[in-house]
């Protein structure tokens, strides 16, 4: 029987994207970040998402929609908004077998944020989640 074990990344912030938006215009302030002064976090901080990923996570979709034994590494993007809300939720890498699914499905039931701030003001950002599905073979 195949076992799988799912391991955790740390959320990622603001990774390589286009926008470096660090003026305080007001319109400004309706762009969505990559970079910020202070980052969006999980209310509890990292360990607390980290909990919420391993009590929500369903790690054996890949076993169940037939995976061939390896590693997956699976990155999520999404942004939390002014109030919180994580909004665009979309997969950045495609292996198949749910595991993107999966995961989106997870970070959707994310309840609210503590907004990312840029000069004193809550902004939209960008974050990403890595994940690792390993599955194993007999």
């Amino acid at each position: 029987m195949k076992k799988i074990l799912t391991l955790l990344g740390l959320l990622v912030g603001s990774m390589g994207f286009a926008q470096d938006n660090v003026v305080a215009a007001p319109s400004a302030f309706d762009t969505t970040f990559s970079r910020v002064e202070v980052e969006a976090s999980f209310p509890g901080g990292l360990s607390a998402w980290s909990a919420f990923l391993s009590q929500n996570l369903r790690s054996n979709v890949p076993i169940r929609k037939k995976a061939p034994a390896g590693t997956y590494n699976v990155i999520v993007q999404f942004i939390v908004d002014k109030t919180g809300l994580v909004t665009d939720i979309k997969s950045l890498t495609n292996h198949g077998y749910g595991m993107e699914e999966e995961v989106v499905r997870v970070i959707r039931r994310s309840p609210r944020w503590s907004p990312a701030r840029q000069n004193g003001r809550m902004v939209k950002a960008y974050r990403q989640q890595p994940l690792t599905f390993v599955v194993e073979g007999k």
